[in-house]
């Protein structure tokens, strides 16, 4: 059995063809793994912001004195 030239070219388009196309796709799986990074660490940064001013209430609100008396008097005269 015996493999002619014009096989052999047949087989070689069809690995190249294959290989142009692995290679394609790997291309544009690299820019959106790079798109899915970029985005990851964007949701990251607005989760700490978030985070951050959950605490800043948080703390606030533990340490927020209650309201003087005569100030509350005040407020409740001036709302009734």
């Amino acid at each position: 059995m015996s493999i002619s030239k014009d096989e052999l070219i047949k087989k070689q388009d069809e690995l190249q063809k294959s290989f142009d196309t692995m290679r394609d796709r790997i291309k544009s799986m690299d820019i959106e793994i790079g798109n899915l990074k970029a985005n990851l660490n964007a949701t990251a940064g607005a989760l700490q912001m978030v985070n951050q001013l959950l605490a800043d209430i948080d703390s606030k609100a533990e340490s927020k004195e209650p309201m003087p008396a005569e100030k509350m008097e005040a407020l409740n005269l001036a709302t009734s």
